[in-house]
């Protein structure tokens, strides 16, 4: 090999070994993203889950409490009623959305 094509070579190779750190680099920063998305997503339907059941046997607890076929599942929703009409009123705010993203820091930063 000649000097000359030598010379032309090694910063062809410096580059060509930079992109591929580069490559290397935003591969591992998404599959870590798409880890932790993952993750917050099964998080989530667990959280569902264990909402939705909680949800159904304290309507069931209600229901035998006031001795009624469907009482209690029409106060549980009325709760989550409650509970929608309390948000949707302060959702606009300040105090809701940066307590949220206090717990939303505090959520992330817990997990890693």
């Amino acid at each position: 090999m000649s000097l000359l094509s030598r010379v032309i070579r090694k910063p062809a190779d410096f580059v060509e070994h930079q992109v591929h750190k580069v490559k290397e680099g935003i591969r591992e920063e998404v599959s870590e993203k798409v880890h932790k998305l993952i993750l917050v997503i099964s998080l989530a339907v667990l959280m569902l889950f264990a909402v939705l059941f909680l949800s159904i046997g304290l309507a069931i607890y209600f229901n035998l409490l006031f001795d009624s076929a469907v009482s209690g599942f029409f106060i549980v929703a009325g709760i989550y009623v409650l509970l929608f009409a309390i948000l949707f009123v302060i959702r606009r705010k300040d105090y809701l959305s940066r307590k949220l993203r206090q717990y939303a820091d505090l959520f992330t930063k817990s997990m890693y």
